[in-house]
């Protein structure tokens, strides 16, 4: 008997022995979702101690990756066909109007905005059908699931049986602290968890709003008194030397924050506080209440949540909810389930669709569209409205505000960094985008400006209207780079891994690490990790002793940090692009448990590609022998056609002035 072994957890050595003892199995393939290779070779240990000499393990990485290039091709249309399903006589979206208001919800929920930061159904779905074409080719009698995630598992079953094979389920070994405990109870619970969950976030976003207006006092004293350019941005994203002497620099908009104020444009900070650079939300609370004092005109989002609001927000997810109940099984029957996602993976999108209209994703949705609200209520002498483009919910909650409240506003969305075309939420059906006189359409800003010609053109493939191309404000320092000569570098080769925003990708990134190089070997390994998720605390969960192996941490900024590499081992980060110009060779790592998502992954000729610790290996020792991809005028020549490179900002000048009027 032929067996395929799918897993993505431990798995107590009795529960594999049980399995295999009396079944005359005489071949296992292994079938690991996860790039942990301790496990792997725990499982396969425990298979050939019962015997059982041919034990495979198949490359699931590689198999996965083809599968995520099928999704990406139907998904936008997938997700435009549901927006579009009749139910009684409505299109789903007309069904999640807010009554009296001018948002349809649907363009919140993570089945619209396809978000894979936000959800891994989309990878999930990716890993079934991955699955499925394997157990189709290789004559297996008999399927073992040890996977932690329900959905994924039941996903799974379906695809077993529609093949009429046997299943085994194998309980596995949790190791998750108390957040994670909830969680999986919530998951468990279903719809009503999703509920609960989403109730929970109304109240932690309430008591944010208090805790703010406490600390930073009357608004009053913080609004503008002449024409102003509303800046929404993240917090506290700022310039560490200038805030210590109470100054705000934001430091992903510095260039164009000088061409603000040369230009005579004061700015009106609306910030939204996520967690970077170590700074929890109460800190970034007191900083923004230094910046105040100051004479800084800032506000914070979450304070403009009014009781009414909040009372208001409970109510339409209430609603929300009841309506998402009974129309799920008319849309699960006509188009929830069509390619490329299909009927084996009804669990999974079961979930996203509960999470997306019941729980956290629900009310968010909502709240930032109240909030907004308030804020366009509240904040007067505003011509334009600029702020980071990612295609999030609450953009759309704010675009679609503004034209409840201020449709005179003009928004315009910059599209500040990178996205791969895995990056699902960057892009939509052209008929979604196409401007129509209906309250249930797209809200999208009135201009949407492209940091250079390949975000421009990744745009216009969704049919998005008034694109204008803009000076990359983030990348602009990467000017004197382009037009300078490479420096030499000293010292022994220099593998620099740089890490991810998403936890699981940085994770893997130390398991891939570790298992590729226990110890140094003949070059040195640097970690810089992203601002709001540092190496040092997942060394600590991971048990690695960063001194032993002889690993460094790299607290120089990043340009510091790739001067003197000779690689990059980099997944989803615009520090893929930015490594060219240093002449750096760019690793990239595609692995069975996150989705590939390198802003270079579009461009196959300028990057290496690693699966598994192995073949790291094999291609670092290339690199430090001397073997590279283009030349370093070749890497600065894709460089300079990815993003516009201008420290003068000529076209943000030019944008800005087409508009407004400032006193």
């Amino acid at each position: 008997m032929k067996l395929l072994f799918v897993y993505d957890s431990r798995i107590k050595r009795r529960n594999i022995d049980c399995l295999l003892r009396d079944k005359n199995i005489t071949s296992v393939d292994l079938f690991p979702l996860i790039e942990d290779s301790t496990i792997t070779k725990d499982v396969k240990g425990a298979i050939s101690s019962q015997g059982i000499k041919s034990v495979s393990l198949i490359n699931t990485a590689e198999t996965i990756d083809e599968h995520v290039d099928c999704l990406r091709e139907g998904i936008c249309r997938w997700s435009a066909e549901i927006g579009e399903t009749l139910v009684k006589g409505k299109r789903v979206k007309q069904w999640f109007l807010l009554p009296g208001e001018s948002l349809s919800t649907w363009w919140l929920s993570l089945i619209s905005e396809k978000n894979n930061f936000k959800t891994n159904a989309f990878f999930q779905v990716v890993q079934v059908h991955a699955l499925q074409e394997t157990l189709n080719n290789g004559k297996y009698e008999l399927c073992a699931i040890a996977i932690k995630d329900r959905d994924l598992t039941k996903s799974i079953k379906n695809v077993v049986r529609k093949l009429n094979m046997r299943a085994k389920i194998l309980p596995v070994v949790f190791s998750e602290n108390l957040r994670g405990k909830v969680k999986r109870i919530l998951r468990f619970l279903g719809l009503f968890g999703d509920f609960i969950h989403g109730c929970f976030v109304l109240v932690t976003i309430f008591m944010r709003g208090c805790r703010i207006r406490q600390h930073l006092g009357s608004r009053s004293k913080r609004l503008p008194k002449s024409q102003s350019l509303l800046f929404v941005s993240y917090f506290p994203a700022v310039d560490k030397g200038a805030s210590q002497k109470g100054v705000f620099r934001n430091k992903y908009a510095l260039p164009l924050q000088d061409r603000l104020m040369e230009m005579g444009i004061p700015i009106l900070w609306l910030l939204m506080c996520v967690p970077l650079d170590g700074h929890s939300f109460n800190d970034a609370v007191r900083l923004a209440g230094v910046f105040a004092k100051r004479g800084e005109k800032l506000l914070v989002l979450e304070e403009f949540l009014t009781i009414k609001d909040a009372i208001m927000s409970f109510l339409m997810l209430f609603r929300q909810s009841i309506l998402s109940f009974f129309i799920f099984d008319t849309v699960k029957e006509k188009s929830l389930l069509s390619a490329p996602i299909g009927d084996s993976c009804g669990p999974i999108i079961k979930s996203l669709w509960n999470r997306s209209f019941c729980g956290d994703i629900g009310i968010m949705g909502i709240l930032y569209y109240f909030i907004f609200k308030q804020v366009f209520k509240e904040v007067l002498n505003i011509n334009d409205c600029l702020y980071y483009c990612e295609m999030h919910a609450w953009e759309k909650a704010l675009n679609a505000a503004k034209k409840q409240v201020n449709p005179n506003i003009r928004t315009i969305g910059f599209q500040h960094a990178t996205a791969s075309r895995n990056f699902y939420h960057f892009f939509y059906d052209p008929k979604e985008t196409m401007v129509k006189r209906e309250i249930s359409t797209l809200p999208l800003p009135n201009v949407i400006a492209c940091n250079g010609d390949i975000m421009y053109s990744n745009s216009a493939e969704s049919g998005y209207q008034n694109l204008v191309k803009v000076e990359a404000v983030r990348q602009v320092y990467l000017d004197e780079i382009l037009s300078s000569p490479r420096k030499s570098r000293k010292g022994k080769p220099v593998l620099l891994v740089a890490g991810s925003i998403d936890k699981t990708e940085s994770t893997n990134l130390i398991t891939l690490v570790s298992a590729a190089f226990p110890k140094m070997e003949g070059f040195d390994i640097r970690f810089k990790g992203h601002p709001s998720m540092p190496f040092e605390k997942l060394f600590e969960e991971e048990g690695v002793d960063v001194s032993k192996r002889g690993y460094l941490i790299c607290n120089n900024n990043i340009s510091e940090c790739l001067e003197s590499a000779w690689a990059v081992l980099v997944p989803t980060s615009t520090v893929s692009i930015e490594a060219l110009l240093y002449g750096c060779e760019v690793i990239i790592p595609a692995l069975p448990n996150s989705m590939l998502m390198s802003p270079l992954a579009d461009f196959k000729g300028y990057y290496h590609k690693v699966t598994y610790p192995e073949e790291l290996k094999e291609t670092m020792c290339k690199i430090v022998n001397g073997y590279t991809l283009h030349s370093i005028s070749e890497y600065k020549e894709f460089v300079r056609n990815y993003w516009c490179i201008d420290r003068t900002l000529p076209r943000w000048t030019k944008l800005l002035k087409s508009n407004a009027y400032y006193d």
